[in-house]
């Protein structure tokens, strides 16, 4: 935990110099005796409501290895320490014996000036440092599901006020203190020495978080209570001694703790990068409670068609492995997992279901072109299916165009009678743009079935060109650039981060 404080650098340099002149053998010599730097360290110890200095306080300093010898604050609240070694230090502050203060310490670093030659002197003032009196309760009183109350359980309280640091302008709560408890025959727990928030009102927040361990009530191994956590405001309460009900119907949920695919294990915030996982790789899958042996596993293409092979499952208390064995995937391949999973509380069933998608790497370390379809009733139109799925992880899909157009034709594209040569009009390969209205290279990702949704991956992408293939341009080659992106966010990607390589001269695309 680090501790801030108010640093000062002293302004007193001290060196020692020889000059030395000889006249015989006119050599002018400079010595400098360096030494090791040394300063002050010294702060003022006060009570955090009142802000009266607080007197026989015993402050110890760890510095350059050196444990000094404990000092007392003065009546004024004050200290200081010595010929203390600049660098990294620690302070360590024990309130007034018989006083119900609660102590700290303090992680600082004692600055010399920078460049070859040190300073000495140099000052730190910690502080000032309010110490908050521990003189309050707080209790609970903790009922299992049917509102008996639960004994002999153990559980704990965090608030976060070790100490005050007046140090600026606006006083700022430092650190955090966990305190601990046991319910008695009627459920109650008490947890002593806190501070008295309501003295602090407007120095602190009221903020107190009690953790609830998992409950096995009757030792049979299965949990009646699967654990969480309680925040009370302690300012706010309308019952100073609140009911906390340990109710796996609402207070209880299945999630999945880690997987080898990432995004199953998401519960908000950032999604994490696309799993690429080997054909053959076995999914492990952790869950926070124990799970029934009837969990169900579905697992489809990238259209959400269920695949044929039919993988075992291993379920040993809170993990899951799937393992294809002698079925493995395909290479080049976007699935989307399905897991149902339930776990049993007491008398009662807690399910989940979970949706993510992975991948399997393509054959080839290059991407290559699998198919290319005509479609007869629409001659500008050709859809091309990649060796594996490529995007940029949006499920908005993404459209190459305009300042990301990719798109470069081995062929003349001139209206009229096609007189002109290649490369004298955008899109035409040699030429430096490819800008031209209608000329998009489009993600065409399958909506798969069910409730996985899109990837922001996919190896179906389409475009229309800007001339009838039938009538006017037979064959042709096309030329992809994606190197020429340069929006970040539009940029073509594998699933597992890596680039795709432009396709040109013999990896260009023929339109048949």
């Amino acid at each position: 935990m680090m501790k801030r404080s108010r640093k000062y650098m002293g302004t007193v340099v001290a060196a020692a110099m020889a000059v030395a002149f000889s006249g015989c053998s006119g050599s002018d010599t400079l010595e400098v005796d360096n030494f090791y730097p040394e300063g002050t360290v010294g702060g003022l110890v006060v009570d955090a409501v009142s802000r009266a200095g607080l007197a026989d306080a015993s402050v110890t300093l760890l510095a350059g290895g050196e444990l000094f010898e404990a000092v007392m604050t003065d009546a004024t609240g004050a200290f200081s320490f010595e010929k203390v070694p600049v660098g990294d230090l620690l302070i360590t502050i024990t309130p007034p014996e018989g006083s119900s203060y609660g102590g700290t310490w303090i992680r600082d670093e004692l600055s010399n000036a920078a460049g070859e030659f040190p300073t000495g002197n140099a000052t730190l003032v910690v502080g000032p440092i309010g110490l908050v009196a521990l003189e309050k309760s707080f209790s609970v009183r903790v009922m299992d599901q049917h509102g008996k109350p639960v004994s002999q359980y153990a559980l704990a309280l965090e608030h976060f006020v070790e100490y005050i640091d007046f140090s600026s302008d606006m006083p700022v709560q430092r650190g955090s203190v966990m305190l601990q408890a046991t319910t008695d025959t009627g459920g109650y727990a008490t947890f002593d020495q806190l501070p008295d928030f309501f003295m602090l009102s407007g120095l602190v927040l009221d903020t107190v978080v009690v953790y609830l361990p998992p409950l096995d009530a009757d030792s049979d191994g299965i949990l009646e209570y699967g654990g969480g956590d309680r925040l009370f405001l302690l300012r706010a309460l309308a019952n100073p001694t609140p009911d906390i009900v340990l109710d796996a119907g609402f207070e209880t949920s299945l999630y999945i703790r880690n997987s080898t695919i990432g995004q199953l294990a998401n519960a908000g915030g950032t999604t994490p990068t696309p799993a690429v996982l080997a054909i053959n790789d076995v999914i492990h899958v952790a869950f926070n409670l124990p799970i029934q042996n009837n969990v169900e596993i579905v697992i489809s293409d990238e259209f959400g068609v269920a695949i044929t092979q039919t993988p075992s499952l291993s379920i040993t208390g809170d993990n899951l492995a799937i393992n294809f064995d002698g079925d493995p995937l395909l290479p080049g391949n976007e699935y989307n997992i399905h897991i149902h999973a339930i776990a049993a509380i007491g008398e009662r069933l807690v399910t989940g279901d979970f949706f993510a998608p992975f991948f399997t790497p393509g054959i080839s370390t290059d991407i290559t072109v699998a198919n290319i379809i005509r479609d007869a009733n629409v001659p500008f139109r050709v859809d091309i299916e990649f060796s594996e799925p490529i995007g940029n992880g949006s499920v908005a899909g993404l459209t190459l165009s305009g300042g990301n157009c990719v798109m470069f034709f081995n062929a003349n594209l001139a209206d009229g009678a096609q007189i002109n040569t290649v490369g004298d009009v955008a899109g035409e390969l040699t030429n430096p743009s490819c800008n031209r209205s209608g000329l998009n290279f489009i993600m065409n990702e399958p909506e798969p079935i069910g409730p996985a949704g899109k990837s922001g991956y996919t190896r179906y992408w389409t475009f229309n060109a800007p001339v009838d293939f039938t009538t006017t341009l037979p064959v042709t080659g096309v030329h992809l650039f994606f190197s020429y992106i340069n929006t970040p966010s539009s940029i073509v990607e594998r699933a597992n981060g890596t680039s795709v390589e432009d396709f040109t001269e013999s990896t260009s695309i023929t339109i048949p």
